[in-house]
């Protein structure tokens, strides 16, 4: 028998055990393995500061900003975009909803009307 999501809720009731199995099953997945991985390298990348010329000083100097500030979420500027259009070489793609965090496109969404 398998690790579907019948077997992993009814280990959830004997012991609470249920964390430890759906993390199992997470880790024999390699996709999910890999996606953890990728999402690990963004919030490391985004936790750090990076390093920027400062124009208003003609570039002499830099200076180091967070790009998201994961500590004090409201520091962040969020926008959620409806029909956000983005141009390619081969087309154009309009998803329903983007959600920016600090100008960084962070989600996206599409949705379907009711019936299909």
């Amino acid at each position: 028998m398998g690790q579907g999501p019948e077997n992993v809720k009814d280990k959830t009731t004997s012991g609470g055990q249920g964390i430890d199995v759906f993390s199992d099953a997470l880790e024999s997945d390699s996709a999910c393995v890999q996606l953890v991985n990728q999402f690990d390298e963004v919030l490391e990348r985004t936790s750090e500061a990076v390093e920027t010329p400062d124009h208003e000083h003609g570039g002499q100097k830099s200076e180091r900003l967070r790009v998201i500030d994961w500590g004090n979420p409201e520091a962040n500027d969020f926008l959620l975009v409806n029909q956000f259009s983005v141009v390619g070489p081969l087309y154009t793609c309009r998803p329903d909803l983007v959600g920016f965090v600090n100008g960084l496109p962070w989600v996206v969404i599409e949705l379907k009307k009711p019936g299909f």
